[in-house]
């Protein structure tokens, strides 16, 4: 029993575990995008405590200019790089909202932002967007869409939305 505590501590000592290190997040692609939601997942953090999962995804228009129109989906491309392809990390997407953010009116409930974390892979091409799906959400100025690593931001585009 000592020798195999004494060969799994030289093993643990001998070969750490190493976790990817994220030199950078690119974004390779942001505009005004068609999708098809094929799911949801819990998102507590989200505006509408859901995550829609899309496929078809289809840039319309590449763009930084969005008209706060009902129905129009707006976000970016964006691809994780770091020393270990295809390695498991923990992304957070946050898009934040112009100040001083908007009030859903069924709850009253003030958003300055919508936040989701999820894991991705080292190398991967990931999508993230908003959508304008309420006639209280149609919320002019600044919309700001950052990707985190741990506590540190990785990339940031902005987009002004406009009313038409």
């Amino acid at each position: 029993m000592k020798k195999a505590l004494i060969m799994g501590m030289v093993l643990l000592i001998s070969f750490p575990l190493v976790a990817a290190e994220i030199t950078e997040i690119d974004i390779v692609e942001y505009g005004i995008y068609t999708s098809d939601i094929i799911g949801t997942i819990y998102a507590p953090l989200t505006t509408s405590g859901k995550y829609n999962l899309v496929k078809n995804i289809n840039l319309l228009e590449k763009t930084d200019k969005i008209p706060a129109t009902k129905g129009t989906k707006f976000g970016l491309f964006y691809v994780i790089k770091g020393d270990i392809e295809g390695e498991e990390v923990n992304i957070t997407e946050i898009v934040r909202f112009p100040n001083p953010g908007y009030r859903d009116p069924k709850t009253g409930k003030l958003f300055r932002q919508s936040e989701f974390s999820s894991t991705k892979k080292v190398g991967s091409k990931n999508f993230v967007a908003g959508m304008f799906s309420e006639d209280w959400n149609l919320y002019p100025g600044n919309w700001r869409v950052q990707l985190w690593h741990k506590d540190q931001k990785l990339a940031e585009k902005s987009f002004t939305v406009f009313k038409p």
